[in-house]
C-alpha cells in the first residue's frame, strides 16, 4: 500500500501498475505493458492493491471491507475518472475470490469473535491500573527451552516459504474467471506471466518465479551468473556473504522480500543459497561437461530435496513431538486423504493454506529472544524501537561482519519456550519490521489476537476436537477444560465481541496451542515443543507440503534419509563437509 500511496498524483502510473520494457532490479517485464485507463489497468491495478494488502500474510486487511473500501476510495481519486467505479467495485469483489484460491478453514462456520478485556488479559504489555498486573503473555524473563535458536528463524523462513501474500492471487481460477467475463481481454490476460509460488516446502522464495507484491504484471527473478547457474551473493569485508542488493533503495534482490525482515532469516536464506552454489561446484566437479541450465536444475532439484530432508527429520521433531510427526508421516504414505487437511479430490493443486495454520504457526513468536550472539565478538538487541536500526538486527540493510553468522555460535544460545509467555521485544516491534500497512501497532501478540478475529478463526477446543475425531490411539488429542486453560480469569474467556456471556468457554486458537504447550508438556519442562494439536497441525500442513510438492523426498525415495542435519548444510555450504545428498 505504501508504493502504491508514493505514486499518489501520478495517476498513469497506478493505474497502469505495468512493469517497465527492460528489466530492473529483480523484475522481469510482462509482454505487453496495458494502457492506462482500460479494464486491464484496473484489474492491474485491484490486483496491486490486494496483493500488497496480502503481502505477509495481510489476509484480515484483506477480509475487512471497512478497511478495503478505505483503500479503495483513497486510490480511486487518483484514477482517471472513468474507470473510479469500476476499481472501487472490484476493490470489494476480488478480495473475496483471492481468499478462496489459497485459504481454506479446517473449521468453517464456527467464528469465534473475542471481546476487547480478553484480548487486553492476554496481550497487556504494562501494567494494568486497577490490579498492577501485566497481560498474562507478557515476560520480563522468559525460560529457556532445549530447542536451539536456529529454529525460530529456520520457521520463520519455512512460514515464508509456504504462505506468500501474492500466492496464486491471479492465477487459473480468477484469471478464467475474468476472461469469462471479459472474453475481448483474453489475450492480453494470458500474456500475463505465471505466478509460481506454491504452498509447497519447494524454495520458491529462494528461487524467484513468484508474482511481484507490488507489481502483479511482473515475475521476481533474482540475479544468477548465467555462466556458472549459481546464485550472485556479495562478498562481506571480514567473512561471509550479502544478498545483491538495489544500489538506490538498498532492497535485497531475493525471491522473497519478507526474508530480509530481520539479519537473521536473511542468513538462512543466503545459506539456502550457498548450499545451492556448493552443489553447482559438485556437479561441475563430477562432469565438466554440463551446460550451466542444466547444472543449474540438476543443483536446484538436489537442494530442494536436501532441505525438505532437514525439515523433516530435524526441524520437525525440534519443534512437534516426534511420536506425531511419525503418526502423520505414516498416515499420508498409506493414505494422504485420511489426514484431516489434505488437498480436495486429492489434487495436490487444490491445496490449500488452512487459516488455523496461518494463526497457528505464529508459535515460533514465544521463542523470540530479545538479543542474539551472530558470532564470538558480537551480538545485537533483535529489534531497538527507539532507534534507527542500526544497533539492531531489523533487515533492508547490508550486512556487515559484525552481522554475519557463525552457526557453531548461534546455535548454542536456546531459543525461549513454546509457551503462554512472550519476550518484550515481540510487543514493541519497529515499523520497518510490522508487515502489513498498520505500521504503528507493535504489540506481536495483539496483532495475531486481532488477525483471529479479524479473519473470523475457530477457537482453539472447537479445532481440537475436530483433531480428537480425526486421529485417536498413539496420536489422540485431549481437549482441555476452562479451569486447566486459565484458572485466574476464566470469566473474560466466555464473553462474546458483543460483550454478552456465551454458553460456551472459548479460546483464542494461538493461545490454546500455546498453552497446550505447556500442559502437555508434563515433566520435560526444558523441551519446549507443541502439544498434541500443534504438533498435529504443523506436521500435517509441512508434510502435505513435502509431499505433494513436484520435487518431493517421498517421490524419490529419499524420505527415510536422516544425514541431512543444519550441520551438515551449515558444513556443505561452507566447502567444509560433502554434498549431504550424494
Amino acid at each position: 500500500m505504501a508504493v502504491l500511496m508514493r505514486a499518489k498524483g501520478r495517476a498513469e502510473e497506478v493505474a497502469a501498475a505495468f512493469c517497465p520494457p527492460m528489466r530492473q532490479g529483480n523484475q522481469k517485464a510482462a509482454a505487453k505493458p496495458v494502457r492506462a485507463g482500460d479494464a486491464v489497468a484496473v484489474e492491474a491495478t485491484v490486483k496491486t492493491l490486494v496483493s500488497h494488502t496480502m503481502y505477509h500474510g495481510g489476509i484480515h486487511t484483506l477480509l475487512d471491507k471497512g478497511v478495503m473500501e478505505m483503500r479503495a476510495h483513497s486510490l480511486a481519486r487518483v484514477l482517471p475518472a472513468g474507470v473510479q467505479e469500476d476499481f472501487v467495485a472490484a476493490s470489494l469483489t476480488l478480495p473475496a475470490q483471492v481468499a478462496v484460491t489459497f485459504f481454506g478453514r479446517l473449521v468453517p462456520d464456527k467464528p469465534y469473535l473475542m471481546r476487547s478485556q480478553l484480548v487486553s488479559y492476554l496481550s497487556y504489555p504494562g501494567r494494568h491500573l486497577t490490579n498492577g498486573e501485566a497481560g498474562i503473555m507478557f515476560a520480563e524473563d522468559d525460560a529457556d527451552s532445549s530447542i536451539d535458536a536456529s529454529i525460530t528463524f529456520i520457521g520463520q523462513f519455512i512460514d515464508h516459504d509456504l504462505t506468500r501474500g501474492a500466492l496464486n492471487l491471479f492465477d487459473t481460477a480468477v484469471r478464467k474467471s475474468y476472461i469469462t467475463l471479459h472474453p475481448d481481454l483474453a489475450e492480453a490476460l494470458a500474456e500475463e506471466p505465471d505466478n509460481e509460488a506454491s504452498p509447497f516446502i519447494d524454495l520458491d522464495s529462494v528461487y524467484g518465479g513468484r508474482r511481484d507484491p507490488e507489481k502483479p504484471h511482473c515475475t521476481i527473478t533474482v540475479p544468477m551468473d548465467e555462466a556458472t547457474g549459481q546464485f550472485e551473493l556479495k562478498p562481506v569485508a571480514g567473512g561471509g556473504f550479502d544478498v545483491v542488493r538495489d544500489s538506490t533503495s538498498g532492497m535485497a534482490l531475493i525471491g522473497d522480500g519478507r526474508n530480509d525482515e530481520n539479519q537473521i532469516v536473511l542468513q538462512v536464506h543466503i545459506l539456502l543459497m550457498r548450499v545451492h552454489n556448493a552443489y553447482v561446484e559438485a556437479l561441475k566437479a563430477k562432469a565438466p561437461a554440463l551446460d550451466a541450465n542444466t547444472t543449474f536444475k540438476a543443483a536446484r532439484e538436489k537442494t530442494i530435496l536436501t532441505w525438505q530432508a532437514y525439515v523433516l527429520h530435524h526441524y520437525l521433531p525440534a519443534v512437534c513431538r516426534a511420536d506425531y510427526v511419525d503418526c502423520v508421516k505414516a498416515r499420508i504414505l498409506a493414505d494422504p486423504m485420511s489426514l484431516v487437511h489434505h488437498p480436495d479430490g486429492g489434487d495436490p493443486r487444490n491445496l490449500t493454506m488452512p487459516h488455523e495454520f496461518g494463526i497457528g504457526f505464529r508459535f515460533g513468536h514465544s521463542q523470540i529472544r530479545n538479543q542474539y550472539r551472530m558470532n564470538r565478538h558480537s551480538g545485537f538487541p533483535l529489534f531497538d524501537s527507539l532507534s534507527d536500526g542500526s544497533n539492531d538486527l531489523r533487515g533492508g540493510k547490508p550486512l556487515d561482519a559484525s552481522r554475519i553468522i557463525d552457526w557453531g555460535v548461534f546455535v548454542q544460545q536456546p531459543s525461549k519456550l513454546i509457551d503462554t509467555k512472550v519476550s518484550q521485544v515481540a510487543f514493541d516491534l519497529p515499523q520497518s519490521a510490522v508487515p502489513d500497512g498498520i505500521k504503528l501497532v507493535g504489540n506481536l501478540p495483539f496483532r495475531n489476537l486481532q488477525r483471529s478475529n479479524d479473519v473470523e478463526l475457530c477457537c482453539g477446543e472447537d479445532l481440537a476436537e475436530l483433531y480428537a475425531k480425526g486421529y485417536a490411539g498413539a496420536c489422540s488429542v485431549p481437549v482441555y477444560s476452562r479451569l486447566q486453560i486459565d484458572k485466574q480469569r476464566p470469566d473474560l474467556f466466555y464473553l462474546d465481541n458483543d460483550g454478552k456471556r456465551s454458553a460456551t468457554f472459548r479460546t483464542p486458537l494461538w493461545f490454546y496451542l500455546l498453552r497446550e504447550a505447556e500442559l502437555a508438556r508434563g515433566g520435560d519442562a526444558a523441551k519446549g515443543q507443541l502439544g498434541p494439536l500443534g504438533s498435529l497441525l504443523v506436521a500435517e500442513v509441512i508434510l502435505n507440503a513435502i509431499y505433494h510438492a513436484p520435487i518431493s523426498i517421498f517421490k524419490e525415495g529419499l524420505a527415510d534419509d536422516t544425514l541431512v542435519t543444519f550441520e551438515s548444510l551449515v558444513a556443505f555450504a561452507e566447502g567444509k563437509g560433502p554434498p549431504p545428498l550424494p
